[in-house]
């Protein structure tokens, strides 16, 4: 028979793995846009739809407000933010230091030719994907997270995963738009090239290139379309 104690360890588990469970589900809805920039988080049906209890729900918010996804509105409970186009041109930014990290530590660990070979894989369904001009897969995301997964690096993984989900968020999914595959993917083959040969520096001038090209990509869209810079180094 199970003593207090027990039952107590029981039930703190099964409380992290709903507060988990409801975490995984809310994210990914915020970053399939099936949760669209200024929708309003409310508690009980977002439980109601997951099948949870509100608590869950309420720790999954509060750990997706801490990474950005969500943000807290003063006596309005939670919403994902509306496209920033100055947040976004951060969060890009410090995307392309991390890939720039893992990239080097790839080619100092010789993997450089093997992951090489993965991301041709990844560019030749890009390619694929421009041509019937479907990007809801969202490739020039995706490319770079195995970039990063294969660095061997956890705390960058973990810190780039955080930024892609801001700039995501933040660039109101436009970073998905159909218009960017063709010119993403030509670069995109480059950094393969570049990274297949284990020229690090060849792949750091690339992938500040192509980071670079991107972010102004990505804000030439915003609506105002403002003038901006997007200054980095070359």
């Amino acid at each position: 028979m199970a003593g207090p104690m027990s039952v107590r360890r029981s039930d703190e588990v099964a409380a992290a793995t709903m507060a988990e469970e409801a975490y995984t589900q809310l994210r990914r809805w915020i970053l399939d846009g099936e949760l669209p920039a200024g929708s309003r988080l409310v508690v009980r049906p977002l439980a109601e739809r997951m099948g949870h209890s509100p608590t869950p729900v309420k720790a999954a918010l509060v750990t997706l407000a801490q990474e950005g996804l969500v943000e807290s509105v003063l006596n309005a409970g939670y919403s994902v933010p509306r496209a920033d186009a100055e947040l976004f041109r951060q969060s890009a930014e410090l995307l392309v230091e991390y890939d720039v990290i893992a990239a080097r530590a790839v080619v100092q660990q010789g993997r450089n030719e093997s992951v090489a070979q993965e991301l041709a894989g990844l560019v030749a369904e890009q390619g694929r994907s421009s041509r019937s001009g479907d990007n809801s897969r969202g490739f020039e995301l995706e490319l770079h997270a195995v970039l990063w997964q294969r660095s061997g690096n956890r705390l960058l993984l973990d810190a780039a995963l955080t930024a892609r989900g801001r700039a995501l968020v933040s660039s109101g999914q436009l970073i998905r738009h159909p218009s960017l595959l063709g010119d993403l993917h030509a670069e995109h083959q480059s950094v393969v090239h570049a990274l297949a040969r284990g020229q690090i520096r060849a792949v750091e001038r690339t992938l500040r290139r192509h980071g670079r090209n991107t972010i102004t990509a990505v804000l030439d869209l915003f609506p105002d379309n403002r003038p901006r810079s997007t200054k980095g180094p070359r």
